[in-house]
């Protein structure tokens, strides 16, 4: 069936009109298996109607009439009016800011949620298991500004979404880091002096510990595009 349906690929308005009169807009992205939904505006005349609600449910038909797999409605703040009606739709599932892993939005999740400004389901598991401490604030993740505020390198916390020193040994050599240390000079970091006996990575304070950290936070495919600027 999925084959049979002509399914448009890219970024769209799909704009909503009341006698003619432009009321609300939305922005989407077809995906290969999905519509996600990026952003909605309307206007204040129409804001009794619930309009979020509106277009959340033609977004899920065009998601059913193009055959996609799935509908992304995007970010769910749990604290936030404007965006806490997406957890009105079932079946809802949460991606694990951990485990990268869908969960599905039940009232446990609700309820931790509602407890809660940083939640995994992943890490609730470790804790009924014993893995982890019973006291959220042990729990090993934190937010990168409160990590480098403190002095620590971002690899001494669970930062979500930040590569692990694993993850850099495994998928990034870190020789290939270029530095930037005169206009006219950029060097690759295995061409330094000493670089291969320098501290460890998760020093913060040390040139490799440095380059780790800048890695981490953007990716191994940006090894090759970037340099670390020491000019300015």
């Amino acid at each position: 069936m999925k084959d049979a349906v002509e399914q448009p690929l890219g970024s769209f308005h799909q704009c909503y009109r009341l006698d003619g009169r432009l009321v609300a807009m939305g922005v989407i992205d077809l995906l290969p298996h999905a519509v996600s939904g990026v952003y909605f505006v309307y206007h204040q005349d129409v804001e009794k109607w619930s309009f979020g609600k509106l277009s959340a449910a033609r977004e899920a038909s065009l998601a059913l009439e193009k055959c996609y797999e799935f509908y992304y409605m995007g970010y769910y703040i749990h604290d936030c009016v404007k965006m806490k009606y997406k957890g009105d739709y079932k079946p809802q599932h949460i991606l694990d800011p951990l485990s990268y892993a869908w969960d599905e939005l039940d009232e446990e999740y609700r309820e931790l949620l509602d407890r809660r400004k940083f939640v995994s389901r992943s890490l609730e598991r470790q804790r009924t298991e014993g893995k982890v401490s019973d006291d959220p604030e042990q729990w090993p993740y934190q937010n990168p500004l409160a990590a480098t505020s403190s002095g620590k390198s971002v690899f001494e916390v669970r930062v979500p979404g930040v590569m692990t020193i694993v993850d850099i040994e495994e998928h990034v050599i870190l020789d290939e880091v270029c530095f930037a240390l005169r206009p006219d000079l950029t060097v690759c970091a295995g061409d330094l002096q000493q670089w291969d006996e320098s501290d460890s990575y998760d020093d913060g304070s040390t040139l490799k510990g440095l380059a780790a950290e800048l890695v981490a936070f953007t990716g191994p495919e940006a090894v090759q595009e970037i340099a670390i600027d020491f000019t300015r």
